[in-house]
């Protein structure tokens, strides 16, 4: 397996981490945001980004760091 290094963006919503409680970092379920494939037209995961929770979602994941 090969070393990658990765440039990914995080970006916090709601100045989530005001003050760093605890709440922020709790995660219930991490999902992928949906959004329209243009061939089909059907609703497909966006797997450049993770949503952590309502506060944190990591974006710009380039698809090679799932290989």
């Amino acid at each position: 397996m090969r070393d990658a290094t990765w440039r990914i963006g995080i970006w916090i919503t709601n100045n989530g981490l005001d003050g760093l409680k605890d709440e922020p970092l709790w995660v219930v379920k991490m999902k992928f945001p949906r959004r329209e494939d243009p061939q089909t037209g059907k609703s497909v995961a966006d797997k450049t980004a993770v949503i952590y929770n309502q506060f944190i979602t990591v974006r710009d994941i380039p698809l090679a760091a799932y290989n």
